[in-house]
């Protein structure tokens, strides 16, 4: 929703993120879209699908987009599951405190 109507939020959670889906569409949305804001990205060390190299992948293209502000981690040990605990932890401290 934040690739394709960036006007209704500013500070986005990408919580183990399944760029994987639909053979990567989340990718060509992005190319023909203008997000602005802060996004946090996270995926866990243990997920499968190569979700962290695709995360890692969105964040290289997000951080060449001009207004956009990326924090990425990927939590040790964690996967799909247990991924979440640290993700909203992160998630609120970062977002909250943007400007």
């Amino acid at each position: 929703l934040w690739l394709t109507r960036p006007e209704l939020a500013d500070r986005i959670l990408a919580a183990s993120p399944s760029y994987w889906w639909d053979d990567g569409v989340t990718f060509d949305v992005l190319a023909s879209s203008a997000p602005r804001g802060s996004i946090v990205i996270t995926a866990g060390s243990l997920e499968n699908f190569g979700m962290v190299a695709l995360a890692e992948q969105m964040q290289e293209r997000l951080e060449e987009l001009d207004g956009v502000e990326v924090t990425f981690e990927v939590p040790r040990g964690k996967d799909h599951n247990s991924v979440v605990g640290p993700s909203l932890d992160l998630g609120l401290r970062t977002l909250l405190e943007a400007p």
